[in-house]
């Protein structure tokens, strides 16, 4: 899966509103991104957009959506591994945090997510 800067840069800050959309557009990107990088791992160009996007949250939405990852719906236990073609990754926000390295938070009452 190639990830456009351009495309990136122009769509993702519209396309993000709430911390949810930030979470799931990683979770989705590592169900149906590229097998060979590795499992969970974010393109530098989307990294760079998560991090941008990321001070522009305040406070009661970070603290809302910073729960733990639940099973979404329509995710069956009783699947067989073989029958499994994209396995679904999980993140909560502070995971996300850390693996695009965001070291100063905008707000000092985030920095318990550091």
């Amino acid at each position: 899966a190639v990830v456009s800067t351009q495309s990136t840069g122009k769509y993702y800050a519209a396309a993000v509103v709430l911390p949810s959309d930030w979470i799931d557009i990683a979770e989705i990107y590592t169900t149906l991104g590229d097998r060979n990088i590795g499992y969970s791992a974010i393109p530098v160009v989307l990294r760079k957009a998560m991090a941008k996007k990321f001070p522009t949250f305040d406070v009661y939405q970070i603290g809302k959506y910073n729960k733990n990852p639940k099973k979404k719906a329509g995710v069956d236990d009783d699947e067989d591994e073989g029958e499994k073609l994209y396995e679904r990754h999980f993140f909560t926000l502070k995971q996300l945090i850390r693996k695009i390295h965001i070291s100063d938070p905008p707000d000092s009452a985030l920095i318990p997510l550091l």
